[in-house]
This record gives structure tokens, sequence and C-alpha cells, in this order.
């Protein structure tokens, strides 16, 4: 007997091939979410320890006005003309052994690793029990080493430079250690640099009123003029130039009125 004679057995051939199907679709979906998962996952580093935690853990500030980590990595190295000195630590950040980020940077991957600022940016402090001493970090304190429009101008200017393009950026990238895959290569060199420099060209020009403030140095930052700009679009060029000027010290976030 044929199997076009035998219902049972042509339904029981379909089934099998049902199941096997199924089964494939499931392994491919399963091999896709694992593969997908770390590109679009919203995941922040945490930290058990609450100091720590206050220091680098994650206030959302990252989506919107956050740095992809690799490209945020290498920006002293190609832009060194751009910094008083060596590094994010000449702006006055402060690093701690064992951290790849100073005091006040979060961490989260969106897409890929991307940092931005937290409350400690402003709010964490060193001081020395004698001049010889070793800088203790006091977390909470105003933040009296940081000088955080240095910061704002740096990541504001070098999207207009010729320097911040894929070759350099990739380059440096391998140069400090870290090895893309053919992926990852693409990706930066067609999606994530690019959108980076547009988005810190669109920054840089909501922030360009900045320009015209004297530098208000390490431990001062002009309160909420730039927030103006980035949230709300305000029109800066109709404000008076008094108002423009909007520098104050760091609080402690103790003894708060």
């Amino acid at each position: 007997m044929s199997e076009s004679e035998n219902p049972t057995l042509l339904k029981g051939v379909f089934k099998s091939l049902k199941r096997f199907w199924l089964l494939v679709i499931g392994v491919v979906l399963v091999i896709t979410l694992v593969i997908a998962w770390p590109l679009i996952s919203n995941s922040p580093v945490r930290y058990a320890d609450i100091n720590d935690h206050f220091k680098y853990g994650s206030i959302g500030s990252e989506p919107l006005n956050g740095v992809p980590y690799w490209i945020w990595k290498v920006l002293p190295a190609i832009f060194p003309d751009k910094l008083p000195g060596e590094g994010y630590a000449s702006l006055g950040f402060i690093y701690e052994p064992g951290q790849d980020r100073p005091i006040g940077f979060s961490k989260r991957r969106i897409f890929v690793d991307r940092v931005g600022l937290n409350c400690a940016v402003c709010h964490a402090g060193t001081v020395r029990d004698t001049p010889d001493s070793t800088p203790r970090v006091i977390t909470t304190m105003p933040s009296n080493t940081v000088d955080l429009g240095g910061y704002i101008k740096l990541i504001s200017e070098v999207a207009f430079d010729p320097r911040f393009n894929a070759d350099r950026i990739l380059a440096e990238i391998a140069a400090q250690g870290e090895k893309f895959n053919p992926i990852q290569k693409l990706m930066y060199r067609y999606l994530v640099i690019p959108q980076t420099r547009d988005a810190l060209m669109a920054q840089g020009s909501l922030l360009a009123f900045l320009n015209n403030q004297p530098d208000r140095g390490p431990g001062r930052v002009d309160t909420f003029n730039p927030y103006k700009s980035l949230q709300f679009r305000f029109p800066m060029d109709q404000l008076d130039p008094d108002e423009l000027i909007g520098g104050a010290d760091f609080p402690s976030i103790w003894n708060q009125k």
C-alpha cells in the first residue's frame, strides 16, 4: 500500500516534518537571541557596594547624552591638544585603582557600551590630611578638582575636527588593545562612529553659547543653562547676556536646605 493510500502514514509524516521545522525554528531563535541580546539589552553596570554605586552607577544619562565607551576612551589620545594635560585626569577627574573610568562616569550597554555622567561627577572630591598625604576620596562632597566645563567643551568640539573619523578612531581602539571582530568593525565604521559624530555636532551647536562664557575652572558649573538648551531647546540667543552667566560652586549633598 502506498503512502497516498494510507492517510495515517501520511499524517504521521507531516506531523514529524512539522515537529522538525518547529525544532529548527526554535534553535535558530535561541541562537539569534543569544547573539542579539548583548546588542539590544539595556543593561547598566551594577555595584553591590553603595559607595561604588554612587561613584560609578548609572542614573540613566547614557541613552540620550552618553558616548560609546570605546570612542570616549580614545578621545584623549586622538585629541591631546584639546586637553590641558594627559587624559581626562588633566581635567581634574578622579581615577581610582582598578577602574577603567573616573568617578562620575557610569557605563550601560545600549547596543554598545556607553558612558554617561552621574551624580558623583559633581559630588565627589578629594582631601589630604597633610600636604604630603595621598588624597582621600569623599563621596557627596563638592567635586573640588573637576573642570566639568572643560570636559563639555572637549566633547562638543571634537566631532567638528577632521580627526574624528572611522579610520583614526578604529586604529586607536586597536592600539589600546581592544580587538573588535569583523562585525563590530563594520558596525562602528558605518553606524556607531557616524551617529556619535552627528550627535556630538548637534550637542555642540546647542551648547555654542558656552563659548561666550568665561572659563569657570575646577569646582564650578553652570547649573541650568545647558539644560535649558539640551532638554528644553530654549533659544539661548534670545537671553540677555547677563542671564547666560550661571556659574556656581559645586555643592555638597549634605547640609542641603
